[in-house]
């Protein structure tokens, strides 16, 4: 992992970590730095001071992951999209606490604490929703509280207001955003946002108050459309194809996911266009 300067760019060194670093998450008093792997089952543990590694935190459910660390520093979810499910880590003892089964193509989480509680968001792709866990001691395992189902679909990345009154996330092929009220964990709004919104982050503050809360801000192909088709994959039982099609300028995206499709198989998809006599 290369260490980069900020302010006046380049390199400046290299930290040795486990193979594939991937993001980097700093605790809440900056002297402790996260790093998780594509290709290692471990969350290194980071000196921002010397730099060097002087931890690792080994024995995930699995490696390809994302993280988040809570507020108060003592809680780090690491949520495995590949597997559906979610280490849950004390940094406290910098051990594995367990693993929740969050659900197929779990994608990102978030904290919030409401009236007391520390509450943890998890968006699920697959079934496109949205799930609430409760965790009030971090050396405990996360109670589920409910699921919050999304207005459409694919949730992906999250992120939750100042005031922790509201959690956000975007809908990856239906082109808009969601938001929840923390209070009653429900949907609260929907609004159009990006095209195939994958990240995520609230600014406070972004928008001056003297302007009319567009000032800076662009469309991002949100006039141009998104179709999603969920088909049952011809002779199987249970497979099932996703099908996203979203306009750019001049010709179209065209996205599939595949599910519960038999290994070692052949699947071949095809698309007929009913605007040009029906051909292939």
């Amino acid at each position: 992992m290369r260490l980069v300067d900020g302010m006046n760019g380049g390199a400046i060194g290299r930290i040795h970590t486990e193979p594939g670093s991937s993001k980097v998450l700093f605790g809440p008093d900056g002297t402790l730095a996260y790093v998780n792997h594509i290709k290692s089952r471990t969350v290194s543990v980071i000196s921002v001071v010397e730099p060097e590694v002087i931890g690792t935190i080994p024995s995930f459910a699995d490696a390809f992951s994302d993280m988040m660390i809570s507020a108060d520093g003592l809680r780090l979810w690491v949520v495995h999209k590949m597997v559906g499910k979610t280490s849950i880590i004390g940094l406290l003892t910098r051990t594995v606490v367990g693993v929740l089964d969050t659900g197929a193509e779990s994608n990102h989480p978030i904290f919030a604490i409401v009236n007391g509680s520390i509450y943890s968001f998890v968006t699920v792709a697959a079934t496109n929703e949205t799930k609430v866990y409760s965790q009030d001691c971090p050396s405990t395992m996360p109670l589920f509280v409910t699921s919050i189902k999304v207005s459409g679909i694919e949730p992906h990345g999250i992120w939750g207001s100042l005031d922790e009154t509201r959690i956000y996330w975007g809908n990856e092929h239906s082109d808009t955003m969601d938001v929840a009220d923390t209070s009653s964990m429900r949907l609260f709004a929907s609004v159009p946002a990006g095209q195939e919104s994958q990240v995520l982050v609230y600014v406070a503050g972004a928008v001056p108050a003297a302007s009319n809360d567009t000032e800076n801000l662009g469309t991002q192909g949100q006039e141009k459309g998104v179709e999603n088709h969920l088909i049952n994959v011809t002779n199987s039982i249970n497979s099932t194809a996703l099908i996203t099609i979203g306009g750019l300028n001049g010709l179209d995206i065209f996205h599939m996911i595949g599910r519960d499709l038999e290994i070692n198989q052949r699947h071949v998809a095809t698309a007929i266009c009913t605007g040009c006599g029906g051909k292939d």
